[in-house]
């Protein structure tokens, strides 16, 4: 299976200026840490392709020609369904890839083994359309949703099939945080709506990522750092 990795910036944060450039450990930024943990895994493999999708220049002019995928305005808001980015650097990046992997710039806590593991778990389970990170629910995180009934990319519900989901042993309670989330390229070019489930296929399996952190705001950056220093320190 060869699969396009897509890391994923754009310029234009609201809460946390600038996020993508914020240091998480020294001397370096979030985005330049999700791309060398891409990079680190690609090393290993280079059947796969790896490219950086962003309307940032800044960031472009880091990058070689091959692994730039330029992101149009009309692609570059806080509203764009993220299937439509993914659909456009897949049409540019011109590689034939069995699935498609997105990687957002904005959670440093991803590493090269995740990655790894993820793209296993699609290669050895045909029968899945996609497959997503997910941890259990500690709290409530304002991005997601009440009602666990509801589908909205963020909180997974029983399913009508449930018992093919307690079959890979996950909690009761947990969010999908979308650190890695690999999807088969057919059903990603299918998809024609901003629907999660739709983006993801009807059948998805789940990796456990218990130490996923996504930063939105300066205390998830804080956050972030201490986990880093804390587990470099550990080495």
């Amino acid at each position: 299976m060869k699969v396009l990795f897509v890391v994923c910036a754009r310029k234009g944060s609201k809460r946390l200026k600038n996020k993508h450039w914020r240091e998480v450990s020294p001397y370096q930024s979030m985005w330049h840490r999700a791309w060398e943990q891409v990079e680190t895994f690609w090393f290993g493999c280079k059947k796969h392709h790896v490219v950086f999708s962003t309307d940032d220049r800044k960031v472009l002019v880091n990058l070689l020609e091959a692994y730039k995928i330029r992101r149009p305005p009309h692609l570059a808001s806080d509203e764009t369904p993220i299937h439509e980015v993914l659909q456009h650097a897949y049409r540019e990046s011109k590689f034939e890839a069995d699935a498609v992997a997105f990687i957002p710039a904005n959670v440093p806590t991803i590493t090269s083994k995740l990655i790894a593991r993820c793209v296993r778990h699609l290669e050895r389970n045909q029968k899945f359309d996609s497959v997503i990170t997910v941890r259990t629910m500690r709290d409530h995180p304002e991005w997601a949703w009440r009602s666990p009934e509801s589908f909205n990319g963020l909180l997974i519900p029983a399913f009508d099939r449930p018992t093919e989901y307690r079959m890979q042993g996950l909690p009761t309670h947990y969010v999908a945080t979308g650190t890695v989330n690999i999807v088969r390229t057919p059903v990603l070019m299918a998809c024609k709506s901003a629907a999660a489930f739709d983006y993801l296929g009807r059948n998805i399996g789940f990796v456990m990522d218990e130490d996923a952190i996504e930063v939105h705001d300066k205390r998830d950056l804080e956050l972030a750092r201490a986990w880093l220093a804390y587990r470099e320190g550990s080495k």
